[in-house]
C-alpha cells in the first residue's frame, strides 16, 4: 500500500510538471483583423504593448471603417484610429482623432506607468477634433503628441512649434518615429523649419534640419538634440523609401536609425554624418547623446534593393539585431548572402556589437521573392516575421512550404540571441490565391515573451482556429503568438556572480521561485547547467555574457550579464558611479564600461607621466596596453561636465 502511494504521488508530480511544460509552449494565440478603406494602403502604423499585455495600435483610415468590427466614422479625408485591446485579444477603447483635412498616424509607445503616447502630424489647419476629449482650433502647427492612460482617458496633448508658425512652413515640419522610456519620457525624432520648439526659448532651429524633441510624461518639455543628418527630400513628407525609423537605447542614450534608400531621382541623397548611403543599400546608423554619429553601417546590394523596414532590437547588454531581405551576391560588413535552394531574395537577421561590429549573420534558402521585415528581442530570443510565397528554408528541418498558387503566406522564426541558431519556425498560410504582405507590417514584443505580427492581406488567413476574412481588397490584420499566460506571473530570472580562484566564477540564482526548470548557459560554448546555483571554470581569462532561463507554468524568462573570469573589475570609481573597468589585473586589454560618451580617458605612470589619451564613443570601451611594461598604472577618467574619477590597474 505505501508503495502504491508513493509511485501515484510521483505520477501526479510527473502529470503535473508536463501539463506545465506543454501550457509553456508558445503558439498562435489569436488574431484580429480591421479595415482603413485604403485599399492596398491598409496598415497598422505602430503598436505598443503595456506591463499587463494590454495591446495598443495606430492606424490612419479613409472616411471610414471598422477595428474588429468597431465602426469608424471620420472627420474628414484621412483620419487616425487609437484602439486597444486585453491581452486575450478582446476590444477595449478605441479614438478616433481627425480634421476636415488630412491627418497622418505616425507611432505609439507605451511607458511601464499605465500610460500611452502618440504621435501623429496633421495638413490641414481645420478644428483638430481628439475624439471627443478635446478639439483644437485656430492653429496651424503640424505635430501633436497625445497622451492617454491605460483605459483610454486623455491626459493631454502637445504641439511643440512656435504658435507664430504659418501655415506653409507649419506643413515643413513634421514628427517622422517616436520612443518613449519606462519612466515616460519621449523622444520625438522630427524634421523641422527653423524657429523655436518646445517652449520660449526651448529649442532653437536655425534652417531646416532634423532634431530630437523631448518631453517628460508630464508633457513639460525638456529640450531638443540637432542631428548630425541630412537629406535632400525634405519637400512635404520624407520620401517613404528615405525615412529612417528611430529606436533608443534608453541606457546607453544612443539613437539607431534603420532603413534603406531608393532615390526618386539622381541628385537624392541621405547623410548620417560625413558618411552617403549608397542608392539600393539598406543602413543602421548609431547616434550618441549629443547628436554626433558613432558610426555608420550599410549593405552592399548585387541585385535591387536591400530592404530593412523596421528599427533594430536592442537587447539589455546592447547588441543590436537587424531584420531584412537582399538579393544573393549581396552583402554587409563583409558577409556575402547567397541563395541555397534558389535565386530569389533572402531574409536575414544579422547581430551586431555596440561598435556595429557583425557578431552573427543568419538567413534562408527559398523559392520565390522571400521577405523579412519586422524584427524583436524577447528573453534571450531573436525573432523575425516575413513573407513567403513558395519555399522557405532556414536550415536543420526547419522548413515552410506551400503549393504553387496558392498565395503568399507569413512566418515567424525565431534565432537564439547568442548564437543565431535557429529554434524554431511557424507560418500562416493564405487561403488559396490569397496574399499577406508584411513589407509595411510590424513585429512587437512584450514583457512575457510574446509577440505580435501585422501585416495586410486580402481573401482569409486562419490564426489559432479564427478564420479572418478580408472585406475589401486588401485589410489589415494583427496576429499574436506566445503563451496562454495573460492570467498568470511570469517567472524573473536573475543572478549574481563572485569570483573565486583563478578563472572560476560562482553563480547565485536570485530571481523568483518557483520554478519547474532552470538552465545556465555561460556563454563560451560549454554544456549548460541545470541547478540553482552553480560554479564554471573557464578556459581563460576575459569578459563572458552568462544568461539563466528560468520556465515556470506560465512561460520562460532569460536573463543576461557579462562576467569577468580571471581577475577582477575596479569598480565604485570616487567621482563616478557605475563606471567598471576590467580585468585587474590585465595582460592584453582593459575595458572600460559605463562612462558616458564624450568622457576622456587619460592613462599615466606612477611617476605622473601621461602615457595616452583617448575619447569614449561607446559604452564598453577597450585600451590597448600589451605594449606596456609590467608594473602598476593609473587612469584618469574626465566627464563632459569637468567630473573627475581616478583609480589604478596592476599590467602583468
Amino acid at each position: 500500500m505505501q508503495h502504491f502511494f508513493k509511485t501515484t504521488a510521483l505520477l501526479i508530480l510527473l502529470t503535473l510538471n508536463l501539463q506545465s511544460l506543454v501550457r509553456a509552449q508558445p503558439e498562435w494565440q489569436w488574431g484580429i483583423r480591421g479595415n482603413i478603406n485604403a485599399g492596398s494602403g491598409d496598415r497598422i502604423a505602430g503598436m505598443t504593448t503595456d506591463p499587463n499585455g494590454n495591446l495598443y495600435l495606430v492606424a490612419g483610415f479613409l472616411n471610414q471603417g471598422d477595428v474588429h468590427g468597431q465602426a469608424l466614422n471620420g472627420y474628414g479625408f484621412t483620419d487616425m484610429v487609437v484602439a486597444s485591446f486585453t491581452c486575450d485579444g478582446a476590444f477595449r477603447w478605441k479614438k478616433n482623432i481627425g480634421s476636415s483635412g488630412a491627418e497622418i498616424a505616425v507611432a505609439i509607445k507605451a511607458d511601464t506607468l499605465g500610460n500611452v503616447y502618440v504621435l501623429g502630424n496633421t495638413t490641414s489647419n481645420a478644428p483638430l477634433n481628439l475624439d471627443n476629449d478635446t478639439l483644437i482650433t485656430g492653429s496651424n502647427k503640424s505635430i501633436f503628441i497625445i497622451k492617454y492612460d491605460t483605459s483610454g482617458s486623455f491626459k493631454w496633448v502637445r504641439m511643440p512649434q512656435p504658435d507664430t508658425v504659418t501655415y506653409n512652413t507649419s506643413r515643413i515640419s513634421y514628427g517622422i518615429d517616436m520612443d518613449v522610456d519606462g519612466a515616460g519620457n519621449i523622444f520625438v525624432f522630427s524634421n523641422l523649419f527653423p524657429g523655436h520648439y518646445g517652449a520660449t526659448p526651448g529649442h532653437v532651429v536655425g534652417s531646416r534640419s532634423v532634431h530630437i524633441l523631448k518631453y517628460n510624461k508630464d508633457g513639460m518639455f525638456t529640450g531638443g538634440l540637432a542631428l548630425a543628418m541630412s537629406t535632400n527630400e525634405y519637400q512635404n513628407y520624407f520620401n517613404v523609401t528615405t525615412t529612417p525609423r528611430m529606436k533608443r537605447d534608453h541606457v546607453r542614450d544612443r539613437y539607431y536609425f534603420s532603413h534603406f534608400l531608393t532615390k526618386g531621382q539622381p541628385s537624392d541623397y541621405l547623410r548620417f554624418g560625413t558618411t552617403e548611403i549608397t542608392d539600393g543599400s539598406a543602413y543602421i546608423a548609431c547616434y550618441n547623446g549629443t547628436g554626433s554619429s558613432i558610426w555608420v553601417k550599410q549593405s552592399v546590394s548585387s541585385f535591387g534593393a536591400t530592404s530593412v523596414y523596421q528599427p533594430p532590437a536592442i537587447d539589455p547588454q546592447g547588441n543590436i539585431y537587424i531584420g531584412g531581405s537582399i538579393f544573393p551576391g549581396g552583402s554587409w560588413d563583409g558577409y556575402t548572402f547567397l541563395n541555397s535552394i534558389g535565386g530569389s531574395q533572402v531574409p536575414f537577421v544579422i547581430k551586431k556589437d555596440l561598435n556595429g561590429d557583425n557578431v552573427w549573420v543568419k538567413s534562408a534558402g527559398t523559392i520565390g521573392s522571400t521577405g523579412g521585415t519586422g524584427i524583436g528581442y524577447s528573453n534571450n530570443k531573436v525573432l523575425l516575421h516575413g513573407y513567403y510565397p513558395l519555399t522557405l528554408d532556414w536550415g536543420n528541418g526547419f522548413v515552410v512550404a506551400s503549393p504553387p498558387n496558392t498565395g503568399v503566406s507569413q512566418y515567424l522564426v525565431q534565432l537564439d540571441a547568442q548564437s543565431g541558431t535557429v529554434l524554431r519556425l511557424d507560418s500562416l498560410k493564405s487561403s488559396l490565391g490569397g496574399l499577406a504582405y508584411t513589407s509595411d507590417g510590424q513585429l512587437i514584443t512584450d514583457s512575457r515573451g510574446n509577440a505580435f505580427m501585422s501585416a495586410r492581406f486580402n481573401a482569409s488567413v486562419s490564426v489559432a482556429g479564427t478564420n479572418l476574412s478580408a472585406s475589401s481588397e486588401y485589410d489589415w490584420m494583427l496576429a499574436k503568438f506566445g503563451n496562454d499566460n495573460c492570467n498568470c506571473t511570469m517567472p524573473v530570472a536573475a543572478f549574481t556572480s563572485t569570483n573565486s580562484s583563478g578563472t572560476t566564477v560562482n553563480f547565485t540564482y536570485t530571481g523568483t521561485t518557483p520554478y519547474i526548470g532552470i538552465s545556465w548557459d555561460f556563454g563560451n560554448g560549454s554544456a549548460p547547467a541545470t541547478t540553482a546555483n552553480p560554479s564554471h571554470t573557464y578556459a581563460g581569462n576575459g569578459s563572458y555574457t552568462v544568461c539563466v532561463t528560468v520556465t515556470n507554468d506560465c512561460g520562460s524568462h532569460t536573463y543576461c550579464n557579462p562576467v569577468q573570469a580571471g581577475g577582477t573589475s575596479i569598480e565604485n570609481i570616487p567621482g563616478l558611479a557605475g563606471v567598471k573597468i576590467y580585468p585587474n589585473p590585465a595582460a592584453q586589454s582593459i575595458t572600460i564600461e559605463q562612462a558616458e560618451p564624450g568622457t576622456t580617458i587619460e592613462l599615466y605612470s606612477t611617476t605622473g607621466q601621461r602615457l595616452s589619451t583617448k575619447n569614449i564613443n561607446n559604452p564598453r570601451e577597450q585600451i590597448d596596453i600589451q605594449d606596456l611594461p609590467q608594473g602598476i598604472y593609473l587612469i584618469r577618467l574626465t566627464t563632459r561636465d569637468g567630473h573627475q574619477g581616478t583609480t589604478r590597474f596592476i599590467k602583468q
